[in-house]
């Protein structure tokens, strides 16, 4: 449509004058200018649908990739790009197209576009020129041709092409900047969203199981609760029955152990009859028979015992029928063991035995702290402590003090503590944290002791020691606790003064003993048969164990 307007405007001002000659130059001129208006519209619509093109197609590209549906660079990618650009540049060859998007832009969507804009627009300012030349013929000339050599004829100078607008290049290079922004912002959003929804999904998940582990937690404690409620009803159970059985085998027991006859017995035949049968005879486990070697014709004597422990007992028999009772210690109650016999019958070999063959003693704090930490494991919190008390004719002394400190202030007194029981007053009491420990401080307390040889023992104990162990313990979870005494009692032994051959203050300490052990014996006959009074204050050994 453009050349017949411009040619109506070349006849219209061959028609007319000089005057006519204007109007139709400015008739061509308005022609050449709607043309190139309508060309430049054209141009900048197919730019925003190009710069649509681009971003509609950098979205399917990253789809293509986030789906995995058509790799980019493929058959199928280059097809599918083709048939884009074919639709966005209509009016150019599809060979061109193809060629472009090959060879110059490398397959690569965006710089196809870009490529064939800038021909599309090299195109219209060419047409635009030689339209404007065209329109602006003086004189009505038939030809652009007659024109420029008319033109030449008068001015030998060329016109200028027009130059590229440099704003409109600047504006489409930053429109397509912004639109590979918004693209890779969509593309950044989609993943985000998909972040997000796949993260609330894990929360979700996380949530349902915190609350199942919730629920499973809330249960597993009900259970450990009720668990630790009828594991304390047990223990408390199968403590009162232990000590009920304990009790019906008797709070008082006698054991009695024949040591085997010294170098000294052999040789002076001392150990049987003329009958042939041995002084003490052990029948059984519970009987023990006595002769008289000085008479014969008088029939043997029988005595019961709880148990009786023959010369070819060891110490780990003697002990055995004592350990249950250091649960009973455990237990929260009061248990006294002592050796009683005349010297030189072996009770400090029974209670304290040798390095290699420990007494009863000794096995006792071993059962005690074994038994302590067994119950430190269920929640039984047990502090030991140890005292050591010797009585020496009826005076008390404290066998863990330094000798070489001066004492005098201190008064040793036997008094009653409500938990505790009966109690030495001043005395160095020693928290102790393993049976080695108390080994080294009843060491301690024998060198102290006082001993003197007699004619029946060179090393006679001329005292009572008393070895007190006190047990606390304590319930960690119901916060109850309770106290239990161990008393291990190393009694001096009962001797005649015609046998021991002893004078001047060695016989009354012999007589001091003698009296403090008739005073144990009347309490254990009390306690045996019952009575309602029981002389405990006769002697401070039995007052001082009157609660064991």
């Amino acid at each position: 449509p453009g050349p017949v307007r411009g040619g109506a405007g070349r006849r219209r001002t061959r028609e007319t004058d000089a005057g006519g000659h204007r109007r139709g130059k400015q008739t061509c001129e308005a022609g050449v200018r709607g043309r190139g208006m309508g060309v430049a519209a054209r141009l900048a619509q197919r730019r925003l649908a190009a710069a649509d093109a681009r971003a509609t197609d950098a979205r399917q590209m990253r789809a293509r990739e986030i789906d995995g549906n058509v790799a980019p660079g493929t058959e199928a990618a280059v097809a599918e790009d083709l048939c884009s650009l074919e639709a966005m540049f209509p009016t150019t060859y599809p060979s061109v197209v193809e060629m472009v998007y090959k060879e110059v832009a490398g397959c690569v969507m965006e710089r196809a576009i870009e490529a064939l804009l800038q021909i599309a627009d090299d195109s219209h300012h060419s047409h635009e020129d030689s339209t404007y030349d065209y329109g602006h013929t003086p004189g009505g000339y038939a030809s652009f041709e007659h024109y420029a050599s008319s033109v030449q004829s008068e001015d030998d100078t060329p016109p200028p092409p027009p130059s590229p607008d440099p704003a409109l290049a600047l504006a489409v290079e930053h429109e397509l900047a912004l639109e590979r922004e918004l693209a890779e912002l969509r593309v950044a959003k989609a993943l985000l969203e998909e972040t997000d929804s796949s993260l609330h999904q894990q929360l979700e998940l996380v949530k349902q199981e915190l609350e199942i582990a919730g629920k499973l937690l809330l249960a597993a404690e009900a259970r450990a609760d009720e668990f630790a409620r009828k594991y304390v009803s047990e223990f408390f159970l199968r403590k009162k029955l232990h000590n009920q059985l304990q009790e019906m085998l008797g709070n008082l027991r006698v054991y009695c152990r024949v040591r085997p006859p010294s170098a000294h017995e052999l040789e002076q035949d001392v150990v049987g009859d003329k009958n042939g049968h041995t002084t003490v005879e052990v029948p059984n486990n519970e009987t023990l028979l006595v002769s008289d070697k000085e008479d014969p014709k008088r029939p043997r004597r029988r005595y019961d015992y709880s148990k009786v422990y023959g010369p070819a007992s060891t110490q780990e028999e003697v002990f055995s029928d004592t350990e249950p009772l250091m649960t009973s210690v455990l237990d929260g109650y009061n248990v006294c063991v002592f050796a009683y016999g005349q010297s030189g019958s072996g009770k400090t070999y029974t209670m304290e035995g040798t390095a290699d063959s420990p007494g009863l003693a000794l096995r006792a704090v071993d059962a005690l702290f074994l038994g302590a930490e067994e119950r430190r494991a269920q929640g039984y919190e047990t502090e030991l402590s140890i005292g050591l008390v010797e009585i020496y004719n009826e005076t008390l002394g404290d066998l863990l003090a330094d000798p070489t400190e001066d004492h005098s202030h201190k008064k040793l007194e036997i008094l009653k503590d409500a938990s505790l029981g009966m109690y030495v007053r001043d005395l160095h009491v020693v928290p102790v944290d393993s049976a080695a420990r108390v080994r080294e401080l009843v060491n301690k307390g024998n060198e102290h002791r006082r001993t003197a040889a007699t004619g029946l023992n060179e090393h006679s104990s001329r005292s009572h020691m008393v070895v007190s162990i006190i047990c606390r313990t304590t319930n960690a979870q119901s916060g109850e606790s309770w106290v239990g005494k161990l008393s291990l009692v190393d009694l001096a032994g009962s001797e005649r003064l015609c046998k021991s051959e002893v004078t001047g203050e060695v016989a009354k300490d012999s007589i001091a003993i003698n009296q403090s052990l008739t005073s144990l014996g009347s309490v254990i006959a009390a306690l045996a048969n019952g009575e309602k009074h029981v002389p405990y204050r006769d002697s401070k050994l039995t007052y001082l164990l009157q609660d064991s």
